[in-house]
């Protein structure tokens, strides 16, 4: 339908506007004029930003319209556009696209993505969720490549490769090991959900609060990733809590997990990735791949069969899996000696980079992965732009490590710490302001040398034990004395946006690597 359609248009000479040219948009213009042969003096090329394009791509758009600016959206106004693709990160319900579905239907404004899963339908895996959907369809990808030697190719939001790159025949059939891991954001599927598109198999990690900044609730939110199985037969795979949140999903073929039924999945199965949130990511991973093998519409009991009769391949690929930057990942690791009380001890610093952790559920994920247990210290770094989201998980999960004094300390950084700070304090009954600093100047000001950091925690320590004295906890003492090792996790995982001081996550995370790579 929508692919003859743009044939159609090609032939009629009509125009077509592309709205938002990031890397995604920018592959599909690519598609469009080398694949589809779609003239470029028919396109209008808009962004709020001036673009500079690539020199072969900016000949052949040479007579293409290009719009530039803050009125990026004023020729909408017109009546020559048949057809506009926006790229996802643009608010997909401001006036000016509303105002022209109402003129020109629905599907009128949606994601370029509409062709492409239109066409592979059945050979795309959909996965979403607000947190885990890049590790999730990783693991997918990594699993369905290994376990089942099928050709597979992993694209779509966070990857920076569009699903066009491989589409380089119009009537292009794939071949019957071929498949594509597409992972989708809630922006994606709300456009995608104009045309009434969704794939064939499809995960979904989690629904929780996150982009408030570009949604109206979390009702609206949760409904824009619901469009990942609503239009047509889907098979789905999905975290259990997500049904208290979804209204749409009566008679949905389906197979739900919780944490219960994830353990067992994976009992005795062997892998490297820390938290049991991952676990979850696993468990959803395995049986989509057993859907995409068995091709039914599996129960937990046939996939428990599956993984059992595939028990030695995956325990021979998984261990070697290796996590997402950015994600929960230790990237150095330094060992000194401390002394507390009198006694030697061998400190392990792990340094962690969850980057990427930037909604409350994430962070507390990241929080809970420290382990636990007197001996294990959190140093939790929070920063960034305030984007609206309810802290309070990670409020509880900050009072539970202080709770058993595996807190170490937490640098408030940023919109989010200030507020972070102000609901914690009023979470204990004490109102108060804060004057906080940005993550740069904390690091500057608190992280020097390894050597001063083992000072410092050294005192802390000594603090601490001092402070059990007072309070006769000698059961906690007796156990601190027998420990030879402690461990001190200093993680960056941190809830706000990144955009008060860098470019986006990447590079705030990349800055912190850096950073830590060149202490000494």
């Amino acid at each position: 339908m929508y692919l003859n359609q743009l044939k159609h248009l090609k032939k009629q000479n009509k125009t077509i506007a592309i709205v938002g040219l990031g890397k995604e948009n920018i592959q599909f213009i690519e598609w469009l004029l080398d694949v589809v042969g779609f003239p470029p003096q028919n396109l209008i090329l808009s962004d709020k930003n001036e673009v500079v394009f690539e020199p072969d791509l900016a000949i052949k758009l040479e007579k293409s319209t290009k719009i530039f600016g803050e009125n990026y959206l004023k020729f909408l106004e017109t009546d020559e556009i048949a057809w506009v693709f926006k790229a996802p990160g643009i608010h997909s319900l401001q006036p000016e696209f509303v105002q022209f579905r109402q003129k020109n239907g629905e599907w009128s404004v949606t994601s370029s993505l509409i062709f492409f899963v239109e066409k592979f339908r059945d050979k795309i895996i959909g996965v979403t969720g607000t947190k885990g959907k890049s590790t999730t369809s990783s693991l997918v990808t990594y699993l369905l490549k290994n376990i089942l030697g099928l050709k597979v190719e992993y694209c779509g939001n966070t990857t920076g490769v569009s699903p066009y790159s491989f589409w380089t025949d119009l009537d292009l059939t794939p071949e019957s090991n071929q498949y594509w891991v597409v992972e989708l954001s809630s922006f994606q599927l709300q456009d995608l959900g104009f045309a009434k598109l969704s794939p064939a198999r499809s995960v979904i990690t989690n629904y929780y609060v996150d982009h408030l900044d570009q949604h109206n609730n979390e009702l609206e939110y949760w409904f824009c990733k619901d469009q990942i199985f609503l239009h047509g037969k889907t098979f789905l795979v999905a975290n259990e809590q997500i049904k208290s949140k979804s209204k749409v999903l009566e008679n949905q073929p389906a197979l739900f997990f919780n944490n219960h039924l994830a353990k067992l999945l994976l009992f005795e199965i062997k892998h490297g990735l820390p938290g049991e949130h991952n676990l979850m990511n696993i468990a959803e991973a395995l049986a989509i791949v057993a859907h995409v093998e068995k091709d039914e519409n599996i129960s937990f009991e046939k996939v428990s069969k599956w993984v059992h009769q595939n028990y030695d391949k995956i325990n021979e690929y998984l261990p070697s899996f290796i996590g997402l930057p950015h994600r929960f990942e230790k990237f150095r690791t330094d060992e000194t000696e401390v002394f507390v009380a009198g006694k030697s001890k061998k400190l392990v610093i792990n340094w962690i980079d969850d980057g990427y952790a930037t909604e409350p559920d994430a962070v507390a994920a990241a929080i809970n992965s420290v382990p636990s247990g007197f001996g294990n210290f959190l140093w939790l770094w929070l920063a960034g732009k305030d984007k609206g989201s309810n802290l309070k998980v990670i409020i509880e999960s900050v009072l539970e490590k202080q709770l058993h004094s595996e807190l170490y300390s937490a640098e408030y950084c940023g919109e989010v710490g200030k507020r972070i700070l102000i609901e914690l304090y009023e979470s204990v009954g004490t109102k108060q302001d804060f004057e906080v600093t940005t993550i740069s100047k904390s690091m500057d000001d608190l992280v020097k040398s390894i050597s001063q950091i083992s000072l410092d925690f050294t005192a802390w320590l000594e603090d601490l034990v001092e402070e059990l004295k007072l309070t006769d906890q000698q059961d906690v003492l007796e156990e601190f004395e027998a420990l030879e090792k402690l461990s001190l996790f200093i993680v960056l995982s941190p809830s706000g946006s990144s955009f008060d001081e860098f470019k986006n996550a990447t590079e705030r995370s990349n800055w912190w690597v850096g950073k830590v790579k060149s202490l000494k």
